[in-house]
Order: structure tokens, then sequence, then C-alpha cells
């Protein structure tokens, strides 16, 4: 009997195994073959201190004060006319709101459906007292090592500078798309985008402008960070998570720090803080996080190909490991940060 049971669990082993194997081996890549673009010649050291060039101008946006470093915005502005004289020259230039851009680059094909990419101009600030915390000035636009150091040099003035970049030197070769190209440049995106996006687009629907596609602020290109992968991944962001803001409050009985009650106020909020980030909400493996997955998989070797090739069986395990990362978490579930905290008014 017991020699039944045992050769019994040994074929369906033996079966997971096989079933595993296949899985992993005859998953086929999903990338697709594309001939390389020609390598255009591009003078990266003008790129980088034009980039350069906007970091010391403030852009910082403001939740709460509107008004707020509006003479910056227009500093970047003129600069971007000084640095981009055929963008200015070709493209219809509109300040939207208070400070947004939107340019309009006027196709040939009158019936060929228009096209937009979005970048922003405002950054976040930094914290106060942090600045000595920095490897480099935060506003210097240094270029070290290689990069363009500073705030928003990723977030998001490298992409804005790109796109300039690119239709600068296009234009300077001769050319002029098919579709009509609309550049969004918003002027609040760290804080909302309703003084910027959200009156462009109410703009472009006002004329009857039906994009094709949109290409906003992405991801990144990781070569040698993901285990298991030898060749760089591109990442493509296909959705963007929405928000909620609560605000937890507590009141208690007024009373003196030289007799404190039990339990005060402080207290009894920190412990329910605490139970928010002890009891996450559900997560799983599944959207557009398993098509990314999936999509790496076959690109992958060793243990990592097998794992997320058959994740119909290593869900669990592969969940429990990304989970550990706060980036690779968000990817599974709706997650619970806790941002401000004020309590009490005297020692």
């Amino acid at each position: 009997m017991l020699k039944r049971i045992f050769l019994g669990l040994l074929l369906v082993l033996l079966a997971l195994v096989a079933a595993v194997a296949v899985k992993t081996w005859t998953t086929p890549s999903q990338q697709l073959a594309v001939a390389p673009a020609p390598k255009l010649e591009i003078d990266l050291q003008a790129a980088a201190k034009r980039l350069a060039g906007a970091i010391p101008i403030r852009t910082v946006s403001s939740l709460d004060d509107p008004a707020a470093n509006l003479a910056e915005f227009d500093k970047l502005h003129a600069y971007l006319a000084q640095q981009y004289p055929k963008v200015h020259a070709t493209l219809k230039k509109e300040v939207v709101g208070q400070k947004a851009l939107l340019y309009t680059w006027t196709g040939t094909g009158a019936q060929a459906q228009p096209r937009a990419l979005r970048a922003h101009q405002d950054m976040v600030p930094i914290a106060p007292g942090t600045e000595k915390a920095w490897s480099v000035d935060p506003f210097a636009g240094e270029i070290k090592d290689g990069f363009v150091w500073g705030r928003g040099t990723l977030d998001n003035k490298g992409n804005l500078f790109a796109q300039m970049e690119a239709i600068e030197l296009l234009i300077g070769s001769g050319f002029q798309p098919k579709q009509t190209v609309y550049l969004v440049m918003g002027d609040d995106e760290e804080v909302s985008g309703l003084r910027g996006a959200q009156p462009i687009a109410e703009l472009l629907k006002s004329r009857g402008v039906k994009l094709d596609w949109v290409l906003d602020e992405g991801l990144l290109v990781l070569d040698g960070v993901l285990p298991g992968l030898s060749k760089p991944a591109a990442l493509i962001g296909l959705a963007e998570k929405g928000y909620g803001t609560f605000f937890l409050s507590l009141d208690t009985a007024p009373g003196h720090s030289s007799m404190p009650p039990q339990k005060s106020a402080i207290g009894r909020m920190s412990a329910a803080l605490a139970r928010l980030e002890a009891t996450p909400m559900p997560g799983g493996i599944q959207g557009v996080a398993s098509q990314m997955f999936g999509a790496l998989a076959p690109e992958m070797g060793g243990v990592n190909r097998v794992m997320l090739s058959n994740l119909w069986l290593t869900e669990p395990l592969v969940r429990g490991q990304l989970e550990k990362s706060p980036s690779s978490n968000a990817m599974l579930r709706t997650t619970t940060a806790l941002t401000i905290v004020r309590a009490g008014n005297k020692d």
C-alpha cells in the first residue's frame, strides 16, 4: 500500500516537473524583430549643456499657491525659445492656463490622426535643510561622470528637452510629419495637473481634436538590474494608478504632560497608523504586471525563467519576493502611504 502511494506521489511529481519544463521552454518570445533605426549624429555634449542650463530654473509647482514661482516658468519659456529656434519658428506655441505650454506641429496629411507627446515643466521641491545631503548642488545643473545632475533632470525636464532636441534636429533635416504632432507640457503635474493638463485637454476637445495616441513620461530602460536577464529591458507604462487622500483625526480631553493619561491621543493615533501599515490591501500578480512578467520570462535564463514562466504554480513564491521591494510591491496592490502627521502644540 505504501509502495503504491509512494509511486503515485512520484508520478505526480514527475508530471509536475515535466509540465514546468515544457511550459518554461515552449513559451515563445514576444519580442518583435525590428531593424535598428539609422544612427543619428547628435552632439551629446551640447544637448547635455542645454538640459543642464534649465536645472537652475526653479520651476517648483505648489498645490496651495498657484502663483508660486510663475516668474521661473517665464524664464524656462524664454530659455526654450533661445535654445530651440527652429522649433519656435516652425511650431505654433500657446500658453494655456497659467504657464502650461501647447505646441502644434502641423502635419501634411489632412486626414491623418494627430498624436501628442507629453512632458511637464514643473518639479518637486527639495526638503529644507537637506541641501548638504546632496552629492552635488540640486539646482546647479552640473555635468559629472557622464550625467546631468540636479532636481528635475529625470522628472521631467530630461523628457521635455529630449522632445525639443529631436524636433529641432528633424526640422533642420527638412522633415515634416504626416500626422499633426502636439507637444503638451504642463506646469503643475507634480500637484495634480488640474491647472495645466486639464485645460489643455479641454482646449483640444473644444477644437474637435481626437488623438490617435498619447506618449507621456514613462519608465526606465533597465540594464543588468533584473536577475536572469542579460539584455536591456525597456519598461513601458500602460496605466497609472489613481489615488485617494484620507484624513484621520482624533480629539481627546485636554490635560497636562505632567499628568498624562494612560492612552494619549498621539499614542492611540500611532497605534491606528501602525495597524494600517501592518494590514496592507490584498494583492496578486495580475493585469499589466502579469503581462510584463509574461513578456520578460522567455528572455530570461536560469531559475527566474522557470519561476516567471510558471506563475500558475509559483505565484505565491514570486509574489512574496516582489512584496519585499517598494517598487514591485506597488505593482501588486493598492498601497497605503502615511504621508503627513501633525500632533500637539506644546511640550
